[in-house]
């Protein structure tokens, strides 16, 4: 249990705006059930936060470990409301850490008790909050007025563009800039990103893989690429979609984040159904969509395709392992969330219980696997 409480039981209606508070856990091994954590609290996400079950964000006033989550001061509380198996974002992080994807989130289930009143299960998260200060610490060098080219920096392709620093690239990607910058290191950035995005668009060059492969670290472009088009992440490309460079290294895909509506959990469109492609159909997926003619680039997505099935197994014994974790809290939130009967955003699947939520997310992504790797067989397999 997290039993956090506002100063003089406030609730929390804003994103914008922190309030705040005081929490400690009941029956973690990792903490004492005394030890009290001081922190602000505000609200967090887009859609999720108009639902009715509502995600946090927690400010730390000194860093700490929680659960055993790295050591940062920032953490997401995911309310989870929209995927009733609750597991969604939980088996996209395994996916991720059994490809060694760096900076993957930790995350911890937690039940959830807000000024004394029961919330419901939560998932606790670091997010992108421990590159994020990695960053800021030790990889940005230069001043705001005249930043070095070789500084580090995250950015999010968000179609929102609702951060106060972003650019749309030359191609029209859409990028917010994530950690502290100033317009002049927006600049510089999107000056990098232009030079990456006109050699991925080089169809002509000979040397076009040689030449990304130089600024860019494919394999996480093929890691990141795996495991959005497993889940068939209806968000990835769109939003919530992070790439980052550490200093003077390459950029990088990742961390992976937002996996709500994957695995299926979408009624809306093609991204429910597990056949089918689904990245090559994004338009801001432009990297993998260029990149897959190379077949250099294509042996290797399918050589790190195999690897990843070959751990399927674990990843189905982590499904089955977390739903026996969770039976208990799972019936008090669908005691006070009661929607396993109903039709909910995104409108995928009612089936009247939480077993039957575990058992639809499990043959989705049984039949999902089982599709891609008789399309890796194929002579030219991303061609529907």
């Amino acid at each position: 249990q997290l039993r956090l409480n506002t100063e003089g039981g406030q609730p929390i209606i804003s994103k914008d705006l922190y309030l705040s508070a005081k929490f400690h856990f009941v029956g973690a091994t990792q903490h004492n059930d005394s030890t009290i954590f001081e922190t602000e609290i505000k609200g967090r996400g887009n859609s999720t936060w108009d639902m009715p079950k509502k995600p946090y964000r927690l400010k730390l006033k000194k860093k700490a470990e929680l659960l055993g989550l790295p050591e940062v001061r920032s953490f997401a509380l995911l309310a989870n409301y929209a995927d009733k198996s609750l597991l969604r974002t939980a088996v996209a992080l395994c996916l991720a850490k059994q490809l060694d994807l760096e900076y993957t989130p930790s995350s911890h289930f937690v039940e959830l008790y807000l000024n004394n009143e029961y919330q419901g299960v939560y998932q606790l998260t670091d997010k992108t909050y421990a590159l994020e200060k990695h960053l800021e610490d030790n990889e940005v060098i230069g001043t705001a007025n005249d930043p070095d080219p070789d500084d580090g920096f995250l950015l999010e392709l968000d179609s929102r563009l609702d951060e106060e620093l972003w650019f749309r690239s030359d191609y029209g990607i859409p990028y917010t800039v994530q950690i502290d910058s100033s317009p002049a290191q927006r600049n510089v950035i999107m000056a990098y990103i232009n030079d990456i995005e006109k050699s991925i668009f080089d169809a002509t060059s000979a040397n076009r893989l040689a030449s990304v492969a130089s600024m860019v670290d494919l394999g996480t472009l093929i890691d990141f690429y795996i495991v959005n088009e497993l889940t068939k992440n209806r968000d990835a490309f769109w939003s919530s979609t992070f790439v980052h460079r550490l200093r003077h290294g390459k950029l990088k895909y990742g961390p992976i984040w937002d996996f709500d509506l994957s695995s299926g959990n979408d009624g809306e469109t093609i991204a429910g159904e597990p056949l089918g492609w689904w990245l090559g159909n994004m338009a801001h997926d432009h990297a993998l969509r260029e990149l897959i003619q190379e077949p250099e680039f294509a042996t290797h997505l399918k050589q790190r395709w195999d690897y990843l099935l070959s751990r399927f197994p674990e990843t189905r014994h982590f499904i089955a392992s977390s739903a026996e974790v969770i039976e208990e809290p799972q019936k008090r939130n669908f005691e006070t969330w009661d929607i396993l009967d109903k039709n909910i955003w995104p409108y995928a699947v009612v089936t009247g219980s939480y077993a039957g939520e575990i058992n639809h997310l499990s043959k989705w992504l049984d039949t999902r696997t089982a599709w891609i790797s008789q399309q890796l067989r194929e002579p030219r397999p991303w061609i529907d």
